[in-house]
């Protein structure tokens, strides 16, 4: 298997995962506000942090970047 395709599997799953057990702890531990909803708009671009981290890479190829363009 590619790399682009492994890590678009990786990526995939990972969100999944983490949007799975967030939705599920909501009964938990009560919430029923939309900010929590909300919220999880952020756990894709957070993943994609974590994984461009985890090799090593550099966020300005993907127009992460502070400063001037």
């Amino acid at each position: 298997m590619n790399t682009e395709r492994s890590d678009v599997l990786v990526f995939s799953a990972a969100v999944i995962a983490v949007t799975t057990v967030a939705v599920g702890c909501f009964p938990l531990f009560r919430i029923t506000s939309n900010w929590a909803e909300n919220s999880l708009m952020f756990i894709p671009g957070i993943v994609a942090l974590a994984l461009l981290f985890r090799r090593h890479q550099e966020l300005w190829p993907v127009g992460w970047r502070l400063g001037h363009v």
